[in-house]
């Protein structure tokens, strides 16, 4: 399998699971790393496996913050993780970069269609000066899977 093609895979099954039943599994994104690590070590030696660890590793150091913030769940991160496991770290970036202000544009989509323009901002109000009890879940692996094709198919981009 080339690496656009497992891309493609996760990134279909992560949405679909995501959208389903609000999770990412682990046995998606696991697998995907060690497989992912294995096949471009094979391909490209350790040149090819060091991509892969840098980017899994800035997926990590990047997009772990964004977890304890609670923007992202856990496997979010696996998921972006998984993604570097098969491409590069300056792609995980642009992924990531992209699939943030997706899923930030989506959150404020779903605010004010739940609450309007004048709730929105109260409720924008009292979350920066409240710690968070109750956050707006919204699944990410679309918003990856967004990000994949806007990146992919409309590189002028980046």
């Amino acid at each position: 399998m080339d690496n656009e093609a497992a891309l493609w895979t996760i990134l279909v099954i992560a949405s679909a699971t995501d959208l389903l039943w609000g999770k990412i599994y682990n046995i998606l994104t696991l697998p995907a790393i060690i497989v992912g690590l294995g096949l471009r070590y094979h391909h490209a030696g350790f040149d090819g496996l060091w991509d892969s660890l840098l980017a899994i590793l800035i997926a990590f150091c990047l997009y772990y913050p964004l977890y304890l913030l609670k923007t992202f769940g856990a496997a979010d991160v696996k998921l972006l993780m998984a993604i570097g496991a098969w491409s590069n770290h300056l792609f995980v970036i642009k992924l990531g970069a992209v699939a943030v202000v997706i899923g930030a544009a989506v959150c404020v989509w779903i605010l004010l269609q739940k609450r309007g323009l004048c709730g929105s901002l109260h409720s924008l109000r009292n979350s920066l000066n409240t710690p968070r009890t109750h956050t707006l879940k919204i699944p990410y692996a679309p918003a990856f899977f967004c990000a994949f094709l806007l990146i992919r198919g409309g590189g002028v981009w980046f």
